[in-house]
C-alpha cells in the first residue's frame, strides 16, 4: 500500500494487542477529522488484508466503523465476511445474533453459505443440517461450495455415513463436483484405510483436467502414509510418478514429500534419485528439500553430506523458517571433529546471516570452535533462539505435514475457495 493509505494501514497495524482488542475505531476518526479520505475500497481492501494475515479483531472493526460511521450500505458479500469474522473474533452465539437482525434483502445464498460455514468451524452438525434444510425449504440454488462445507463437516466429524449420503444427493441432483469435493474424498479415504477408494477417485479425477492438480495427488501421498499404508512407499510412488506424468503445474511440495518419506524409511539411495530428477529437470530444491535430505544423512551417519545439505538449507532459506537444533549441533559437531574450522564457521555465519540467532549467540558459538572446547552445548546456547523446531530424532516422523505445508487439508482448502478462490458469483446468481 503505498501514499496515505499505506500510512493509514501502518497506523492501524501497530495497533496489536489481540487479548485487550482495543478500538481502532479512533484511529480512523482522527484520520477523518484530520480531513483526510478513505473510501469504501480502501477500507474493503484493507479488511481483505487484515484477514489474511488473521488480524480479524481488526477486519471487523474495519466492517463495523464502514457502517457505523460512514453509512456505507453492505453488499451480500460483506454481510457474509462480517459474519466469518463475528465467528472469530467473538463465537457462535454472537454470530446467530447478528444473523437474525440482517435484512431479508441481503439474506442470499451467500450470507447463508457463510453461517453455515460457521457451525462447520465449530462442528455443530445438528445446527448445520438444519440450517443445510432451511436453505432448500427457502428455495435457494444448489452450489457445490456449499455442499463442500457440510462434507468437510461430516469429515472433520467421521461421520462417514452422512458424508456418502451427501456425495449420493450431490450426483443424484447433478452437481458438478470441484477439485475441493474430490479432496475431502481423498481425506475420507485415507483415514478409512481405503486405498482403493483413493484410486477410485484419482480416476475420476482424471476425467477433468480442471480439478486435477497437484493437491490432489499430495493428499492423496500424504493420506495413505500417513495411513501407514504403505511401508515399502510403492503406492506413493504410483502417485508421484502419474503426477509427473500429466506435466501438471510443478510444486516442490510433492517430490520434498516423498524425499522426507524415503528418508524416514532409511530409502536414501531413492531419496537422492528424486534430488537429481529434480536437477536433471531444471528445478530448483527449496529449504525443505535440503533440510529433508540433511536429516536422512545425519540418520545414514553420512555427515560430510548432512553438512553439505545443511549449508544449501541455510543458504536458501526464507522468513519464518530454522534449521533443526540437533541437525545444526551435529553437523558442527561433525566439522569441528575433523578439523574443519573453515566449514563450521560458514555454517554459524549463514545461520546468523538469515537472522536466526543473534550476534550474542554466533559470538558464543565461535569461541566454541575457536576455543578446542566441545561443542556439545551448541543446543545449549541455542536457547531460546531456536525453540519450538523438531529435533533430528523426530524430523523425519512428521515430514508429510512439512513437505505438504498443510495445504492439503479439507479444511485449508475451503478455506481458499471461502476467500474467494474459484468461488461463484453469488450476486450474479440471484440478478
Amino acid at each position: 500500500m503505498e501514499g496515505s493509505l499505506g500510512a493509514l494501514y501502518r497506523k492501524i497495524s501497530k495497533i496489536e494487542d489481540p487479548k485487550a482488542m482495543p478500538s481502532i475505531f479512533p484511529v480512523l476518526d482522527k484520520w477523518i477529522l484530520d480531513g483526510r479520505v478513505v473510501d469504501r475500497s480502501s477500507l474493503l481492501g484493507f479488511i481483505k488484508e487484515f484477514r489474511r494475515i488473521r488480524r480479524y479483531n481488526h477486519a471487523l472493526q474495519i466492517s463495523m466503523w464502514m457502517t457505523d460511521k460512514r453509512y456505507y450500505r453492505l453488499s451480500c458479500g460483506d454481510v457474509a465476511i462480517r459474519l466469518d469474522l463475528i465467528s472469530k473474533v467473538h463465537g457462535i452465539e454472537q454470530v446467530e445474533n447478528y444473523f437474525k437482525n440482517i435484512p431479508k434483502q441481503l439474506k442470499f445464498l451467500e450470507v447463508y453459505s457463510a453461517l453455515l460455514n460457521c457451525y462447520v468451524r465449530s462442528e455443530q452438525v445438528e445446527k448445520a443440517e438444519a440450517l443445510m434444510q432451511q436453505m432448500k425449504d427457502i428455495g435457494l440454488p444448489s452450489c457445490i461450495l456449499v455442499y463442500n462445507v457440510l462434507l468437510n463437516l461430516y469429515y472433520k466429524t467421521g461421520s462417514y455415513g452422512k458424508m456418502d449420503n451427501l456425495l449420493h444427493e450431490i450426483e443424484e441432483k447433478g452437481i458438478v463436483k470441484n477439485k475441493f469435493t474430490y479432496t475431502i474424498q481423498i481425506s475420507a479415504y485415507a483415514v478409512k484405510s481405503d486405498v482403493e477408494g483413493i484410486h477410485k477417485i484419482l480416476t475420476e479425477m482424471k476425467t477433468d483436467p480442471k480439478v486435477l492438480d497437484w493437491s490432489a495427488y499430495s493428499t492423496a501421498a500424504s493420506g495413505c502414509i500417513k495411513a501407514g499404508l504403505f511401508d515399502d512407499i510403492e503406492s506413493a510412488e504410483k502417485i508421484f510418478e502419474e503426477w509427473e506424468s500429466r506435466n501438471l503445474n510443478y510444486d516442490i511440495r510433492i517430490p520434498n514429500f516423498l524425499i522426507a518419506a524415503y528418508c524416514r524409511k532409511g530409502l536414501f539411495g531413492k531419496a537422492e534419485n528424486i534430488f537429481n530428477w529434480l536437477i536433471e529437470k531444471g528445478r530448483k530444491p527449496d529449504a525443505k528439500t535440503w533440510h529433508f535430505l540433511a536429516a536422512g544423512y545425519i540418520k545414514q551417519n553420512q555427515m560430510q553430506k548432512a553438512a553439505e545439505a545443511l549449508k544449501q538449507e541455510m543458504s536458501v532459506v526464507g522468513f519464518f523458517w530454522k534449521p533443526s537444533k540437533d541437525c545444526l549441533a551435529a553437523c558442527l559437531e561433525y566439522l569441528k571433529g575433523k578439523g574443519d574450522l573453515e566449514g563450521a564457521v560458514e555454517i554459524i555465519k549463514l545461520v546468523r546471516g538469515k537472522g536466526i540467532v543473534s550476534v550474542d549467540i554466533q559470538e558464543r558459538l565461535l569461541n566454541h570452535i575457536k576455543d578446542g572446547e566441545s561443542i556439545s552445548k551448541v543446543i545449549e546456547i541455542l536457547g531460546d533462539a531456536m525453540d519450538g523446531e523438531e529435533e533430528t530424532s523426530n524430523v523425519l516422523a512428521v515430514e508429510e505435514d512439512n513437505a505438504l505445508d498443510g495445504d492439503e487439508k479439507p479444511s485449508k482448502l475451503l478455506a481458499m475457495e471461502e476467500e474467494g478462490r474459484e468461488r461463484p458469483n453469488m450476486l450474479k446468481t440471484f440478478g
